[in-house]
């Protein structure tokens, strides 16, 4: 019992040390009271056990006591922080330091910048506000700490190093951020209450008012009445009219316009003007109307003309700019028709591929001797059944297979020449169509626009077609114009070609094409932009502007849009058509050398390429500038699909052209480290040359006949799978000069030139 007494005597002990720590508002570490609380303590546990009236007095007394004094000391602990804010000693000591005019090293004063600060109560204005000062206050400390030749470091001490850790000011900037938003909101939703009760307020006013009128208004009807009852004679006099008519007038007013008085224009109704542009007069019609012209002549609800009458499309309202609903249905049906047979044929056309190559190559190997022959014969058939395919769907598919077309380092020759045929064949829209489209985008008559525009199109290509016009400046344009549907079947077509190439995939393994998928689906999107094309023309134009002998057409803004473009009219051949240029007297040699020194020039000089130099693409016609050092000129055109490459993939590109024709195998090897492709870098020579990187001769001389010899020994166990995988490893920069290179080789051979001359070379 009396170990149990003397626990009790401590913990009571212990609360009052801390009732006399609570009421202290600082901690003190030591201080009488706290001594004098332990020596009671300590008395209380000598106390006899057995003497519990003593106990509990004493108790109550310590209590007492360390209350009091615990009250005194806080009282002068308040009165010994005086001296914090005491003004004048602080000055005393400000003029005691400046008296004595130490050096600036020793006082490191750098209080020349001012503290602006909106609002003491902002906590995140004032952490700012003190940041940049002290930020402020360092950089002049460190310009005049330089200036006078003093080496300074951080110090290593505890205090000059950040009090608190980044993260842990992280924590406190976000507090800070959120009880500022917290502020802001709570400052925007009292005014916002503000508003509602003041438009509260107002709208009672209004109706008070409203009321109000309406009646006096049937107050004076009434006054009105009574006087007419009373006048037998004529019922209504002319004073009597007088009066009511401005009794009305004065109050009309919530009632619509004032038809009967014509010095007043009638009040405009926007939203039923819209209604009427969007729907026709009157606005949108949910009901058939009755006894009106329309109606009678409408003999739908009769019996033997109501069958007919449904399955007729109404025409949308005279004066409308959207088609009525029924019309509107029928449309979207015939798009997903439209894009259900297109996807059917697709999958149709790859059926019939698997089936061909299963069932004919089937038992044969690759060392049979009838492999290669019906290897050929085979692809000859799918490349033209991608041809028609891709000539009936059109639009994307149409890309498709001109894109294709060009990567002949990587395809048979069979598919390459026979989708090269759908650069000059593309189905075009008819002229209606296509000034729907003009008329849609520039939100007016063509009329307005042009003076003359030419029912057939000049060019048709795989997503847009061509139309010579003239404007009202007489300027003569050529009007690009997009296909209407392409969006609409936008969606559908990509994701049937990604399942092609899946499918592709899965039953030819040594066919991996799906990183081509993001490759066309970017080009594509890029393409479709002509908002896009502009700008890259544009920029094309701002590069080349020094060189002479290309030329980029100027593009119309006010009669361009991301769907139609309008730029100048070119007259010329296009640079494959050989006779044309000859007759104009300019020499295909200097067209190839024009040529390939413009590509050379985006490469090597400005990193901006045009991946699209087909034959149709590219116009030949003399030079305009009499002062120039050529008559050939040749004329940029389709500037959607450009590939910008950084200074680092130029610089590995120069240097793999010189290890090229220094035969340097050292330089080439770290030119397909930097690429990626390790040792399938020697096949790169002969990529672009035609040649190993161990051909002793030059480059416009034949390769002899043991060289022949070991590049086919080297090349024979190289398999379709090998390329496909080669190609993907290389630099999508890569990939896309390669793919111009490849193109502007084949303009180059068509104009006469040779391997000497080759473009990037």
């Amino acid at each position: 019992m009396a170990r149990k007494t003397g626990g009790a005597r401590k913990s009571r002990a212990v609360s009052a040390l801390v009732r006399a720590e609570d009421a202290a508002e600082e901690e003190i570490l030591e201080t009488p009271a706290l001594s004098s609380a332990i020596g009671l303590a300590d008395d209380a546990n000598d106390v006899d056990d057995d003497d519990e009236d003593v106990e509990a007095e004493a108790e109550a007394e310590i209590e007492r006591r360390l209350v009091a004094e615990a009250q005194a000391e806080a009282e002068a602990a308040k009165r010994e922080n005086k001296g914090v804010y005491n003004k004048e000693a602080l000055e005393a000591l400000v003029a005691d330091w400046s008296d004595k005019k130490l050096p600036w090293v020793e006082t490191l004063d750098t209080c020349e910048v001012s503290l602006e600060l909106e609002s003491v109560h902002d906590d995140l204005k004032r952490e700012v506000a003190f940041y940049n000062n002290t930020l402020a206050a360092v950089r002049i400390a460190k310009a005049r700490l330089a200036k006078e030749g003093v080496a300074y470091k951080r110090p290593d001490d505890y205090f000059a190093e950040m009090l608190k850790s980044d993260a842990h000011m992280a924590k406190v900037k976000d507090k800070l951020i959120y009880e500022q938003k917290k502020i802001t909101a709570v400052e925007e939703r009292k005014k916002s209450q503000a508003h509602r009760r003041v438009a509260k307020e107002i709208q009672a006013e209004k109706v008070k008012e409203r009321n109000q009128q309406k009646k006096d208004t049937l107050e004076a009807v009434k006054q009105w009445k009574k006087r007419k009852g009373n006048d037998k004679r004529s019922g209504l006099n002319d004073d009597d009219n007088d009066q009511l008519d401005s009794i009305m007038s004065g109050k009309r007013k919530h009632g619509g316009n004032d038809r009967d008085d014509p010095k007043k224009k009638p009040r405009v109704n926007h939203k039923r003007e819209a209604k009427d542009a969007k729907f026709g007069f009157g606005g949108k019609h949910r009901h058939a109307k009755s006894n009106t012209k329309d109606s009678t002549n409408d003999m739908s609800r009769f019996p033997g003309t109501r069958a007919k009458a449904r399955g007729k499309v109404q025409a949308a309202p005279k004066g409308g700019k959207r088609a009525g609903k029924a019309q509107r249905t029928t449309q979207r049906n015939k798009s997903r028709r439209n894009i259900l047979s297109r996807s059917l044929r697709v999958f149709a056309t790859g059926g019939l591929v698997v089936l061909d190559y299963q069932r004919n190559l089937k038992g044969t190997g690759r060392d049979d001797p009838e492999y290669r022959t019906k290897l050929q014969s085979l692809n000859q058939r799918t490349a033209q059944r991608l041809f028609h395919l891709c000539f009936q769907n059109g639009g994307i598919y149409t890309k498709f297979g001109q894109q294709l077309a060009t990567f002949n380092h990587g395809l048979p020759k069979e598919y390459t020449g026979t989708l090269a045929q759908l650069q000059d064949q593309a189905k075009a829209v008819p002229f209606e169509k296509a000034i729907e489209t003009v008329e849609a985008e520039l939100k007016r008559p063509w009329q307005e626009n042009f003076k003359e525009f030419d029912r057939k199109p000049i060019a048709s290509a795989s997503l847009a077609q061509v139309h010579r016009a003239v404007d009202h400046q007489g300027r003569e344009l050529a009007v690009k114009i997009q296909y209407p549907h392409l969006h609409a079947q936008l969606n559908a077509d990509i994701q049937v070609i990604k399942w092609a190439f899946q499918t592709t995939e899965y039953f030819f393994p040594d066919v991996q094409i799906q990183w081509l998928y993001p490759e066309f689906k970017g080009a594509l999107m890029s393409e479709l932009d002509f908002e896009n094309e502009k700008n890259n023309s544009r920029r094309i134009a701002t590069c080349l502007k020094r060189n002479t002998d290309v030329h980029v057409p100027i593009v119309y803004d006010e009669l361009s849009t991301k769907k139609m473009m309008s730029m100048e009219f070119i007259h010329g051949p296009k640079i494959s058509q050989i006779d044309s240029i000859k007759e104009l007297g300019l020499q295909p040699l200097e067209v190839s050398r024009v040529l390939c020194e413009v590509f050379s020039e985006m490469i090597f000089c400005h990193g901006f390429v045009h991946c699209d130099p087909h034959a149709g693409n590219i116009f030949v016609r003399h030079n305009p500038d009499p002062q120039a050092k050529r008559k050939e000129q040749i004329v940029l055109l389709d500037h959607g699909l450009y590939r910008e490459v950084d200074d680092d993939f130029r610089k590995t590109y120069c240097d793999l052209w010189r290890a090229m024709l220094m035969r340097d195998r050292i330089l080439l090897e770290d030119c397909g480290r930097r690429l990626n492709i390790g040792d399938l870098a020697k096949y790169l020579p002969l990529l672009f040359t035609y040649r190993m990187i161990s051909h002793k001769g030059h480059l416009d001389a034949a390769m002899s006949e043991s060289e022949r010899k070991e590049m086919k020994e080297d090349l024979s166990g190289i398999r379709f799978s090998n390329v496909s995988d080669f190609l993907e490893q290389l630099p999508r920069d890569m990939l896309f000069v390669f793919r111009t290179n490849n193109m502007i080789r084949a303009l180059n051979k068509d104009l006469g030139g040779t391997t000497r001359r080759l473009s990037l070379a």
